[in-house]
Formats: C-alpha cells, structure tokens, sequence
C-alpha cells in the first residue's frame, strides 16, 4: 500500500524495485526530457528556415495553404499553440480564418506579425478595427490593433520561443486590445 508523503525511491523499493527501479525511472525520464529538446530543436531550426525562405521569396507563400488548411483544424482548442483569427476582408467582405500563434498581453492578445505589415489579415484587421480569436478554447472580441516592436514584445512570449523569434527575425507584433463593454457601440447607433 502507497502511503502519502513517500518518495518515489520508497514508493520502488516497497515494490521490491530498490535503487535499480529508481535509476531505470530517473533514466527513462532523463532520456525523454533529451528528445523533446531534440525535437524541439529541430522545430525551431525548421521554422526559421522557413521564416527567412518565405520572406526573401512570397512566391513560397502559396505552399503554406496546406499548411494553414491542417493547422486550422486544431488552432483555437484547448491545448493548442495556435488561435484562430477570424477577420473581414477590407474590400470584399468575405469571412476569413486565419491560424497564428498568440500569447497573453497586457488586456488582451499579442499575436506574431512574421511577414510585416502588409500581411493581408493585419490589413483586414486594422482597415475594420476588430476581430474574433478563438484561443485555448475560448472566444474572445478584441478590437484596436496596436503595431508593436522590440524586446518588451518578445518578453511576453515563453522563454522556448524566444530564440525562434530572434533567429527568425520576427520583430514586429500585433497587439488586440479586449473589446470594452462599456464604450459606446457605434455600429449599433448607425
């Protein structure tokens, strides 16, 4: 019977494990915690590969739509790195999903701006000054985009991701304030 408060070299050696059971479990750990950092490596090698390829030619950019079509399907839920931006185009009208990466900041979201401000869903979103993100679950109005640039963006996001935004070259953010309930709706006065 496991007792609350005992370690798990107690917990092994009650099983007849001893220190041999604890040092295969220290291992397994010690070995798998490697390969997430392995992997993890190789992610952010990837994306930055990739950042500065799509950013020297826009050409490439078409092969990112398989990319965003499999990445939509998961962006938004819970557990996911991803939110779902969904916007209104400037021009057309038309309804539009956007997968991206999000954080926390200050009252609302700050979102990567990875190939600047000419990025058709940033334009969208400045051009109707607000927007719905699905993110972890949840949905969230925002409104006001503030373009912002520098370390004090690149601090808001984990300490793993930072060096990906610094070898990609990422310097400029998107910042979404949440929608204030208590400032008057123009669209519904019109």
């Amino acid at each position: 019977m496991v007792t609350w408060g005992r370690g798990l070299g107690d917990w092994l050696a009650a099983r007849g494990g001893g220190t041999v059971g604890y040092m295969r479990v220290i291992r397994f750990f010690r070995k798998t915690l490697i390969v997430l950092v392995a992997v993890y490596a190789a992610w952010m090698a990837l994306g930055v590969v990739m950042v500065r390829l799509f950013r020297r030619d826009r050409k490439l950019l078409r092969f990112l739509t398989p990319y965003n079509n499999v990445t939509r399907t998961f962006a938004g839920k819970p557990g996911s790195p991803f939110a779902l931006l969904e916007h209104v185009g400037r021009r057309s009208g038309k309804h539009y999903a956007a997968p991206l990466v999000a954080t926390t900041y200050g009252d609302g979201l700050l979102l990567m701006l990875v190939y600047g401000p000419r990025t058709d869903w940033y334009r969208n979103v400045t051009a109707s000054g607000s927007c719905t993100i699905h993110w972890q679950g949840k949905e969230y109005a925002l409104e006001r985009p503030e373009l912002i640039e520098g370390a004090k963006a690149v601090n808001a996001w984990a300490p793993l991701l930072r060096p990906m935004l610094w070898a990609g070259g990422i310097q400029q953010y998107v910042w979404l304030h949440k929608h204030d309930e208590s400032a008057p709706n123009v669209a519904a006065s019109r």
